[in-house]
């Protein structure tokens, strides 16, 4: 279309093909949380209440020190009465099965299962259910896990909903491109072998591809200063999310460098037909 050498293909493949990786991630522990609470609903539980020890003429048994949270609450549920039994062990296996190969794949150092489950659930969970406790496995307890699985989950699907957004941003980013870089590049016929009116035409082409640029880039650094809202306590900042996802890129916002390099050239464009237009005047 003009006279300059062609842009670079500007491509955003790298960045689409990173926030199809972490959908999919997202997908997966979705998955193994649910097969987690599957499975603590089969589970056997203490037949007495979390604030009650368990005791017996012949062998009495020790109890944990009361909780301070009000009835129903996480440290109520956890600081119930202690118990031979091995179900809190299950727990945590069934924990290591399902939730904790997701967690820990881009962990580089080797990490403990109780730290994974307190990264996954709470400080709280990851106490009642550790071997050093010995807690029984309460109604209580499975009710307070639970929820925390159903508020792990709530923030897995408000990163869901941003990697969505992301990804419908990376693909109008990637039309725009194409579109663009397609039509000035498709027309190679020198300035220099164009008329007045043709060249006006397309310097007002080209103003237009900068406006719909301009306009792209507004709505960008909107998303990103935007947060998705899955639940009242399940919210992730779009800004957060983006660079957590781009990390492995040279370029930390690949739309906006997208952007930015197209409306560069653009510009170089529409100044080489200003050039022509200004020696026809």
């Amino acid at each position: 279309m003009t006279d300059p050498e062609p842009v670079t293909e500007l491509s955003l493949d790298a960045a689409r093909r990173l926030v199809s990786d972490e959908r999919d991630h997202v997908d997966e522990k979705l998955a193994a949380f649910d097969r987690f609470a599957d499975g603590l609903c089969r589970l056997p539980t203490d037949s007495q209440s979390s604030g009650q020890p368990t005791t017996s003429p012949s062998s009495p048994t020790r109890s944990m020190p009361p909780s301070t949270g009000p009835p129903g609450s996480i440290s109520a549920a956890v600081g119930g009465q202690s118990s031979n039994d091995d179900t809190t062990r299950r727990v945590r296996s069934l924990f290591a099965e399902t939730v904790r190969p997701h967690s820990i794949e881009d962990v580089d150092e080797p990490e403990p299962l109780l730290v994974t489950i307190r990264e996954e659930l709470s400080p709280e969970i990851a106490l009642a259910v550790a071997s050093s406790t010995d807690r029984a496995f309460t109604p209580d307890l499975r009710a307070a896990i639970c929820s925390a699985v159903d508020q792990s989950q709530a923030e897995l699907r408000a990163m869901r909903q941003g990697l969505d957004t992301e990804a419908d941003e990376l693909r109008a980013a990637d039309d725009l491109c194409g579109e663009i870089t397609d039509c000035i590049d498709g027309d190679r016929q020198p300035c220099s072998e164009l008329g007045f009116e043709v060249l006006s035409r397309r310097h007002e082409l080209l103003a237009s591809f900068r406006q719909q640029c301009e306009t792209l880039a507004a709505d960008r650094q909107s998303t990103l200063h935007g947060t998705t809202n899955h639940t009242a306590t399940a919210s992730l900042s779009h800004s957060t999310l983006v660079e957590y996802l781009y990390q492995p890129l040279t370029v930390g916002y690949p739309v906006l460098s997208a952007i930015a390099h197209l409306t560069d050239y653009c510009e170089t464009c529409q100044r080489t037909v200003r050039r022509h237009l200004t020696r026809r005047g």
